[in-house]
Order: structure tokens, then sequence, then C-alpha cells
């Protein structure tokens, strides 16, 4: 016997498996690979890009428009040009586009189509980028409710300054006035619109013309507007022989509309009393030189006008030995002080209160119809060293009650609308009662301007050269800037000046 048979055989057995744990382990995968599965195939839907709205538009020309020609707004792409065909009766053509999703909103009503192109008229030359390159569709997106797929595009850009919106108006003449699309709309030679279309009224008696009045400047119109053609050349014959004087070359050579609001006008007119959407004027052949004289100042501020309170002062006063009832009024401007509020006056408000007998003197003010009490007790009888507003002596502060007067809680001024002027600046003088304020309402604004130009500057008040504001109206108005319109300071008007005290 050899060696190698006393070496004694391994015997080869199969491994013992516990049971059912192949299944679990196989499971278990096939779960890991199908939500690998849905993640990819979501992952992948999302990054296509989804379909967006089909809109079809028709024009007049087409100007070189072609399919893959794009739709922009604001100067990005939100749509593609799909096909461009003939209108059945070849009176135009139809451009069907499609808008990308995230610009579907402006496939609605009101909204405004052109094409880009060159173009040479009398403002100048524009879309020069496609005289070479692609032409494209420009959107004006309008603000009505419903979703809109047809449109007729424009055959000309509307006015610059279009997307900042306006109002649209009818003006009704009995000539058409030489007007043609595009026609500037001016008040006092500024353009602050254009003519959008002229046509027959439906009686087919008068010529209607459509313009629009780019924002903020529709605040100038009011029920009382009045309205006239301008040929741009106006023609003198006097004794100094013949004269001529022209506006800009786009109203003479198109001729063009001007607009006018006479007095008596409220500054909130626009506000109280809107003019909606395709109100009807109508169109004089020329101006009425009263409308030009009796022109008034127009709100144009952004911001609401701080309302002012009336304040009254009463205190009797011994003269020759008799006893006199004596008043006086100013306007107060109530400012936000922390948690609480002060009511802001023209000094000379508490001036009498030094010579008023028997504690006399009182101050109320005026909440609609009546006038409520003031707490005066923290009032110091020497005016001098009464608690005085920033650097300035003409103005004196008094707390008021948290509670309000008469239980009312007056409208306050917020700190971010208040600002230390540095230099002398074009402002405005303002007016708006609190008339009623549990309600929130104003009574009727009254608004002056005041030129930097007016006015030097003095230590804690800027005095005016010639402003001669009535003492009754605008002593203790409050004065906003014309540049942020915050809230700078305080007008007052004393004998024979007009001072502006700032904060």
């Amino acid at each position: 016997m050899s060696e190698l048979d006393s070496i004694p055989l391994a015997e080869r057995s199969q491994p013992r498996r516990p049971s059912g744990k192949k299944t679990t382990v196989v499971s278990r995968m096939w779960w890991v690979a199908a939500v690998c599965l849905v993640l990819a195939i979501g992952l992948t839907w999302a990054s296509l890009d989804s379909p967006g709205r089909t809109i079809t538009i028709r024009f007049d020309q087409g100007h070189g428009l072609a399919p893959g020609d794009l739709i922009r707004h604001r100067g990005i792409e939100i749509g593609t040009v799909q096909e461009v065909r003939l209108l059945p009766d070849l009176a135009g053509i139809e451009v069907i586009g499609e808008l990308q999703q995230h610009a579907d909103r402006v496939a609605r009503e009101g909204s405004r189509f052109w094409i880009v192109h060159p173009q040479l008229n009398f403002d100048g030359v524009s879309g020069l980028d496609t005289a070479i390159g692609a032409k494209y569709v420009r959107v004006l997106p309008g603000d009505g409710p419903g979703v809109q797929s047809t449109f007729d595009g424009m055959s000309i850009a509307p006015p610059e300054g279009a997307e900042q919106g306006g109002i649209e108006m009818v003006l009704r003449g009995e000539d058409r006035y030489g007007l043609s699309v595009g026609s500037p709309v001016t008040f006092r030679g500024i353009e602050v619109g254009r003519v959008l279309t002229s046509h027959l009224s439906p009686d087919a008696k008068h010529v209607d013309t459509t313009i629009q009045i780019l924002s903020p400047h529709q605040h100038l119109v009011s029920q009382r507007t009045k309205f006239w053609k301008t040929s741009g050349i106006d023609i003198a014959v006097s004794l100094k022989g013949l004269e001529f004087s022209a506006q800009s070359l786009a109203t003479v050579l198109r001729g063009g509309v001007a607009f006018a609001t006479p007095g008596p006008y409220q500054a909130d007119a626009s506000t109280r009393d809107p003019i909606d959407n395709g109100t009807v004027f109508e169109l004089h052949e020329r101006a009425d030189p009263a409308w030009l004289d009796s022109q008034a100042a127009i709100n144009v501020l952004r911001y609401p006008i701080p309302p002012t309170v009336e304040v009254r002062a009463k205190w009797n006063e011994k003269q020759f030995g008799f006893t006199r009832a004596r008043s006086s009024s100013t306007l107060g401007l109530v400012l936000q002080a922390g948690t609480g509020s002060v009511l802001v006056l023209p000094r000379d408000s508490i001036a009498s209160r030094a010579t008023a007998i028997d504690d006399s003197f009182a101050m109320q003010a005026r909440l609609g119809d009546q006038f409520e009490s003031l707490d005066t007790s923290s009032l110091p009888t020497d005016t001098a060293s009464a608690d005085l507003i920033g650097d300035s002596s003409l103005l004196v502060r008094l707390p008021l009650d948290p509670k309000g007067i008469g239980g009312y809680r007056m409208l306050e001024v917020p700190d971010k609308r208040l600002r230390r002027p540095g230099k002398v600046e074009d402002c405005f003088v303002v007016r708006a009662s609190q008339t009623n304020v549990s309600a929130g309402a104003e009574s009727a604004t009254l608004l002056e301007m005041i030129g930097a130009e007016d006015l030097v500057e003095e230590p804690g008040y800027w005095k005016s050269r010639s402003s001669t504001l009535s003492k009754d109206i605008w002593h203790g108005a409050p004065v906003l800037s014309a540049k942020d319109e915050k809230c700078i300071g305080m007008l007052i008007v004393g004998p024979g000046d007009v001072r502006i005290a700032t904060w």
C-alpha cells in the first residue's frame, strides 16, 4: 500500500441554506429596480418641454415672417411661429404660433401682437435688428379676465411705454382732422399718449379716434377734460407782421391731439370719479382760450397724500379791561412715534397760551362735523421751551392719547414716509383733511408746487421768495418732496412770508 492510499479523502457536501432566504433577496432587488425605473421615467419626463398654448394671429401683411421665427416679450423668447398662410378670402395672413408653457398667460383678452420689421417714420427708425436677421412677433399682454386663442394683429407697434399700462378713450369729432395711427397726444406740450386707430362712428356721422393715455398720465384726465386737434403750426397776423409757431415735426406732418382740464378742478377727482376704458369725449377742431387760462393743479402723485387735521385754539384775553373770547385755526399732521403718535403743529398755534387768562386756553381737533378736545397739559407756558421738531423753532409736537381723539384713532404718517432733506429741492404743498376718521375717508385734496429756484435756505427752514399762499388754507399743511414724495416738512404762512419748516 502506497503512502497516498493512507491519506484520508474529503467528502464534498452541498451547503445548507436557510429556508426562504433566496426568495427574499431576489424580491428586494426587483423592488429597487422598479423604483429606479420610475425615477428615471419621471426625470426624463420633467426634462422634456411641455407643450404650450397654440394661438392664431391675423395680420394684413406678413413682412417676411416665416415658420421658425420667434414670438418675444420683453426681449426674451416666449414662443415660436409654426405656420404662416393666407386667409381664405386672401384679405390678409394667418400666423399659427405656439407659446411656451411659462408664457401662456399672454393668450388672454386685450393682448396685442405685431410683427417687428424695419420702419422709418417721423419719430425715427425702429426694428433695425430685423433688417438682416429674422423677423419676429412681439406681444403686449392684456389684462382681460378670459383666455383667448385668436387675435387680430396690429399693423404698427403701440407707442413706447405702452407696457406701463394706461387708459384708452374715444374722441368723437366731425372729421379725422389729419390724424393717423401713431399721432402724438400731448399735455402742455409733453407727449403722454398716442393715437391708436381712426374709423367712422356707428352712425357714420362722425369719426371716432381711439387714443391711449399712458400711465401714470391717465390721472390728468377727468370728466371735464377737453380735447382738440393740433396741426402743429399756428399762424398769427398782427401789426408786427406774420408770425409762425410750430410744435414737433411729428405733429406738424401727422397732426396730433392736445388736451386740458379747465378749473374748477379737485386734485383727487380722478380717484373719486375714474374714467373707464372706452369713455367717449368730443374732439374739438380748436382750443378755447378759456380752457387754457383756467387749468388747475392736478394730483399726479403716486402715493396717498398725508391727511391733515384741522385744529382750533380758543382762549380768553383782556383788552382795555374787557374780557374777549378769541380763536384761531391751523392744520396739524399726525406722525407715528414709536407705539404712539404725536400731533405736529405750527408753533404760533400755541403762542396765545402765554397771554390767555384764567387758564382758558384750549385746543380742539375737527373730526367730521364736530370738534373734540385735545389734552394740552403737556404744553409749556413758555413757547420758547416747547417740544420742538428737529432743528426748527417753527414747529411743536403734542403727544396724543393712545386711544385716539374722541375715541377715534387718527390716520398717521408712518416713519417710512418721512425724510430730513439736505438742500432745497422741488416740493409740493398738499392738503387732504381727515373729515371722517372712523370711515377712513378723506375730503377733496389741494395741491400746489413750489420750485427749488423759489426757495432760500435758512437755519431750520426754507423761505419762499415769491409764493403768496393763503394762511387760511395752507398754514400747517405737509410738504412733500417732488423727488420721492417723502414728507420733508410743514408749511408755515406768516405775515407777508411763506416758509417750509423742515424736519
